[in-house]
């Protein structure tokens, strides 16, 4: 009787309906990682290494692709997204920058290394690609301030730069001019400390638009296209500075790509078998691996042997990363093994992006102050809220037109708020950045 058979199966296929209509939507994640549990067991585990010697490497997870170029043939990285105004330095072999206190561009001439040993060290960040080591001096923009009429970021601060060999070169970033779409530039002046050797350099942004990073070298007075196209890695194999106790640190470590996120599981009983990515966050820190997987014991390197990496790559897929081995001095040898866990499901990020936040003028001197940001991501528009001095909302608005990864501009009217002290906050992702706002109009 095929009749009874078919009606069995309707009114199962309806109580089916039924139960998972009753489900939310964290049960649907749950059957999701089941099922990724399931498929998880057929992936192919690949061993692989990246040996470093006097190179860094770019690396892609999918194939194990890898760019190779010396750690020591540039200086500076400049940014080169649209309004980026990210600048780092190679602090390779032990190279160090400076700010020179108090010295301004119109004074560059004289200027010299009286008084370097009481000055401030400057580092890269190693959470987020948009603060370089220049972003930490006292602009605000770190080397530059920006300009809400011309839109360009214009060069405050004068750096000093101490090779390791005890030579000196002095520099600051001019500006990065925004004026014309399709070719805003870098501006930078360097010099030897006797003025000899001068150069203006001149770097365009948009012919370098596919990496993160275009990078410029003052030995050789020269820009070098050394990175792979942004959307080609996921990995960056490296040397770098890091916090370790409260000291900058020389650490040789992992770090990740812009848009690349990462989850870290710990205390795990079998990680060769731990595949269940979707109950951890991912995070947006660019050392979110960094270096702590391994430590020294003093005669031996020790890999943690109870955590595993979920790697969520610029191809949408998950990757499932252990590191089972590092060989240190000159090799810097990285062995782990990696699989394709296939594409992204039900994953949680939090961002822990950086911020920047500038507001000019500041005193206010007119009817309008324009609040200037940037952020690398943006789930939803930011918030932006003035408020006054006892935390009551005068105004609030969300910047619709907002852009990650640029340096946006917002104008806030001031025109009809009483003379005064206020606050002004900017909320991203969850994150709340707050500035105090002197209104004298």
């Amino acid at each position: 009787m095929v009749l009874p058979k078919l009606q069995s199966l309707c009114i199962f296929a309806k109580l089916f309906k039924i139960i998972l209509s009753k489900y939310n939507m964290k049960k649907t994640l749950l059957f999701a990682a089941l099922a990724l549990t399931t498929l998880a067991t057929n992936a192919q585990v690949v061993n692989d290494s990246v040996t470093l010697t006097t190179n860094e490497v770019w690396y892609r997870l999918s194939d194990g692709n890898e760019t190779a170029q010396p750690r020591n043939n540039w200086d500076l990285g400049l940014e080169t997204n649209s309004f980026g105004v990210s600048v780092l330095f190679n602090n390779a072999g032990g190279n160090a920058v400076y700010e020179i206190p108090g010295g301004a561009p119109a004074d560059f001439l004289t200027l010299d290394t009286t008084g370097i040993g009481t000055w401030t060290q400057l580092y890269n960040s190693d959470t987020s690609w948009s603060n370089g080591a220049l972003n930490h001096a006292s602009a605000t923009y770190g080397w530059g301030e920006y300009n809400v009429i011309s839109h360009n970021v214009e060069g405050s601060v004068v750096f000093i730069i101490k090779y390791t060999n005890n030579t000196y070169k002095k520099f600051f970033i001019e500006k990065v001019d925004n004026t014309t779409p399709g070719n805003y530039f870098y501006s930078i002046i360097s010099a030897n400390l006797d003025n000899s050797g001068g150069d203006t350099a001149t770097v365009v942004k948009q012919a370098y638009n596919t990496k993160n990073f275009v990078y410029y070298s003052f030995v050789t007075q020269s820009i070098i296209d050394r990175e792979p196209v942004s959307t080609d890695w996921d990995l960056f194999f490296t040397k770098y500075y890091g916090e370790v106790m409260g000291q900058m640190y020389p650490l040789t470590g992992t770090l990740h790509n812009k848009g690349v996120t990462i989850a870290q599981a710990d205390g795990l009983a079998d990680p060769a078998n731990y595949v269940d990515y979707t109950v951890h966050p991912f995070l947006t820190a660019i050392n979110t691996i960094g270096s702590d997987w391994k430590s020294f014991s003093g005669s031996a390197y020790v890999i943690v042997n109870d955590r595993v990496y979920f790697v969520h790559a610029k191809d949408n897929h998950i990757y499932k990363m252990i590191f089972t081995g590092y060989t240190g001095g000159a090799l810097s040898k990285s062995n782990f093994s990696k699989e394709d866990l296939g594409a992204a499901v039900g994953i949680n990020t939090i961002d822990n992006s950086v911020t920047s936040m500038a507001l000019c003028p500041n005193p206010s001197n007119g009817s309008n102050v324009t609040l200037v940001f940037s952020a690398e991501t943006m789930n939803v528009a930011p918030l932006v809220t003035l408020m006054d001095m006892q935390g009551r909302t005068v105004k609030q608005f969300a910047a619709e037109t907002a852009v990650a990864g640029a340096l946006n501009q917002v104008n806030l009217e001031t025109g009809s708020i009483a003379n005064g002290i206020y606050l002004v906050s900017l909320q991203i992702n969850g994150s709340i950045i707050t500035k105090k706002l002197i209104i004298n109009n």
